[in-house]
């Protein structure tokens, strides 16, 4: 992973990065941010899973995210590429910081895919600037990006951009995923019929069932492997799903590039630095 990001005392914040897929697919796990995150997806495609709920990600899409708000992605493409802004909402007004509490998508528009990436283009050069008033001017456009989106949000409003059972299944999966979890279980839950949840669950999230419940499975492991006061790496494989410890290794470490043990070790020693 490449990733170019310039820090700077300020309460917005910009960051590029780019992915390389290894293996099957690549992600973040769960995590969250103390200012509201502004996605603008170049290159790529994949899934972004806020809560229970699912967007599809794909070259041209801009998600919000608000701040403190838990999420993760997973991406399926070889080659990913994004820009990412963190705002303090406080730089704007109250209405518009009242809008962007609860997460939105904006498909890729062809009528508004040169407004965005003018306006994400001009914040990354002000956001890079040393010149007077870089701040005052990055704030300003900021703002036009978000009044755009905003605008756009209402225009795409009646869109369908996430499906209510598919929301039902992952919350399902989030709830049940210590136990044993079946496709069938989850389609009776959800109240329809198996092939259609196997089918439509591939269409939205880019994963299978099954690839999608061993992928929660290894991030609540990851979380847990966080904890330095943590159960034993066994205990923490059943915990989260998995009956045989060396199953659980085998698929932390295909995903990870290391085994839990290895993960822990290494997260252990950058909270000492």
């Amino acid at each position: 992973m490449n990733e170019d990001l310039i820090e700077f005392d300020t309460h917005i914040n910009f960051e590029e990065r780019n992915y390389r897929l290894d293996g099957q697919y690549t992600g973040i796990g769960v995590h969250y941010h103390k200012q509201t995150e502004i996605f603008y997806l170049l290159e790529g495609s994949g899934t972004c899973f806020i809560n229970t709920e699912v967007f599809h990600l794909e070259k041209g899409c801009v998600l919000v995210i608000p701040a403190n708000m838990p999420h993760s992605s997973l991406y399926s493409n070889p080659k990913n590429s994004r820009m990412v802004l963190n705002c303090d909402m406080r730089l704007f007004s109250y209405d518009i910081a009242m809008e962007m509490k609860t997460p939105f998508y904006i498909p890729p528009k062809p009528e508004l895919e040169s407004e965005i990436s003018f306006l994400f283009y001009k914040i990354k050069k002000e956001y890079a600037s040393e010149e007077k008033y870089a701040n005052a001017v990055l704030t300003n456009y900021v703002s036009l990006l978000i009044i755009l989106l905003l605008r756009a949000k209402i225009n795409v409003s009646s869109e369908t951009v996430k499906t209510n059972f598919i929301e039902k299944a992952i919350s399902y999966i989030h709830k049940q995923y210590p136990d044993r979890i079946r496709i069938t279980d989850a389609a009776q839950y959800c109240g329809v019929r198996p092939e259609h949840l196997s089918r439509t669950f591939k269409q939205k999230t880019q994963l299978n069932f099954n690839e999608y419940v061993l992928s929660y499975r290894l991030r609540q492991a990851e979380i847990q492997l966080l904890d330095p006061s943590s159960k034993s790496i066994s205990k923490i494989a059943y915990d989260c799903g998995f009956n045989d410890s060396n199953y659980f290794s085998s698929c932390f470490r295909k995903k990870y590039g290391m085994t839990p043990s290895q993960f822990r070790e290494q997260e252990g020693e950058k909270e000492k630095l």
